[in-house]
């Protein structure tokens, strides 16, 4: 049977399995006192083993100051961190809402001249949109189809002849074709004989329109009608210097009572102008790139609107590249 040992600080406990009862005190258990020897080398491994606890405890108490003082750190570089945000943020509504309120106050200083013009523009398209909305209203749907329908008026045809389809079919638009040398007064007596069918059968007012580009393309000629330059020629001129032509332009054909001008042709074209047939060759255009076309087109359209004339742009992606006549001048 093995040996156990049991040490002690001042005890040395042998267990033997042979050993007399009488000798081991009736349990089998035999105590002597420990040796000298025994007794110093207990004492120095307890005292190790007591220096070992102690660095161990050290260890971990400085551990957990090391941890406690890291996580107040992060705590304290947080809540700083969030406090500058916050302040950086309040600043910066600060100084918007000052820039916004400065903003505002030059806004409306500078806007202060122009409040009524603005107010009296609005007014106006609000009457404008609420008398068109009530004509619209009040159509069957035979009115409103014939106002989509134009009708053409040809130089030297009497007005009479679209008396029926502008009072029957209620057509509510006209074209002026063809080369009227009537001057102003005898397209007046037109456009007057044409309106009155309008109105004697309830309809709003026709839209009478004609071709007025310049050039080669000036449906209405003779005694108070300006001779319109080209468009080429247009092009050279400054917008400012067409947007001014252009409302003298528009001034005869409102005396006269057309009130849409089928111009300006914004086309740019791509191709040798002599073989553009429809456009390039007849100087339809500004004969300027598309930019430029563009902001001609504009200074034209303004213009016009200052003498009371609408325009219409025109015409479709593709005619100037087109290298034959599709319809003639005088019908565009």
């Amino acid at each position: 049977m093995p040996l156990i040992v049991f040490s002690a600080p001042f005890l040395h406990v042998q267990a033997k399995a042979h050993a007399s009862p009488s000798a081991y005190n009736g349990h089998g258990l035999h105590t002597t006192p420990c040796n000298s020897d025994e007794r110093n080398g207990t004492q120095m491994g307890m005292k190790h083993q007591a220096d070992d606890d102690s660095r161990g405890k050290r260890r971990i108490a400085l551990i957990v100051t090391v941890v406690a003082l890291a996580i107040a750190v992060c705590l304290a570089v947080t809540v700083w961190a969030l406090s500058h945000r916050s302040a950086a943020h309040n600043a910066s509504q600060q100084t918007s809402s000052q820039s916004a309120a400065s903003n505002t106050a030059n806004s409306s200083d500078s806007a202060a001249p122009s409040t009524s013009d603005s107010s009296k523009a609005t007014s106006s398209q609000n009457d404008a949109q609420a008398r068109a909305d009530s004509i619209v209203g009040g159509m069957s749907l035979d009115d409103r189809a014939g106002q989509l329908v134009m009708a053409a008026l040809q130089y030297g045809t009497d007005a009479s002849s679209l008396q029926s389809v502008i009072e029957q079919q209620h057509v509510g638009n006209v074209i002026l074709m063809g080369n009227w040398t009537s001057g102003v007064q005898g397209v007046a007596s037109a456009s007057n004989a044409l309106q009155s069918y309008a109105s004697q059968a309830g309809l709003p007012a026709l839209l009478i329109a004609t071709d007025q580009e310049g050039g080669m393309v000036q449906h209405l000629t003779g005694a108070g009608f300006a001779t319109i330059p080209s468009a080429v020629e247009q092009g050279r001129m400054s917008v400012d210097q067409l947007r001014s032509s252009a409302a003298s332009w528009a001034a005869p054909l409102k005396q006269s009572g057309v009130n849409v001008d089928l111009a300006p042709s914004v086309d740019t074209v791509t191709i040798d102008r002599a073989s553009n047939a429809p456009i390039g060759a007849l100087d339809r255009d500004f004969g300027l790139d598309a930019q430029g076309n563009a902001e001609h087109a504009v200074a034209f359209i303004e213009g016009m609107r200052d003498g009371g004339i609408g325009s219409a742009v025109k015409h479709y992606p593709g005619l100037v590249r087109c290298r034959v006549t599709l319809i003639s001048p005088l019908m565009a």
